[in-house]
């Protein structure tokens, strides 16, 4: 813990845009997943990766791509203490719900941990590790 009684961040949340940019091949993003230091990404990540892949004619790799996100990392549900505090940062701190439920599961008491990301939606938040 620090001396204000956080707990100090030991683990990354793996935000939508790190994983397609990992999948893209991207050097920055797999210096966080493939490092050692715990790994957590959100449900809400798996509906986004879906609908990039629709979106982008990637059906095929779909389902592989949601089976390495599950292997590299552990999948956090959205809890309903979760669900209420990304209402409270809707359009306070980000805009948009999925980005709300990232951001308000990397600030639950349970997990604290950095985003990693690219997403101008969290580059001025304190827990963002901004990769873009």
């Amino acid at each position: 813990m620090s001396g204000n009684g956080r707990r100090i961040p030991i683990g990354y949340l793996l935000d939508t845009w790190a994983w397609i940019e990992y999948f893209s091949g991207n050097r920055k993003t797999r210096r966080y997943i493939l490092g050692d230091e715990p790994l957590i990404t959100s449900v809400v990540t798996i509906t986004e990766i879906v609908r990039y892949c629709r979106k982008t004619g990637n059906t095929d790799l779909m389902g592989s791509m949601i089976q390495e996100i599950g292997l590299r990392s552990d999948i956090v549900p959205v809890s309903q203490d979760i669900a209420f505090r990304a209402g409270e940062h809707y359009n306070h701190d980000v805009d948009g719900i999925a980005d709300s439920l990232i951001l308000a599961t990397a600030r639950d008491t349970r997990y604290q941990y950095r985003i990693v990301t690219g997403d101008p939606h969290f580059r001025k938040l304190p827990e963002t590790v901004f990769i873009g």
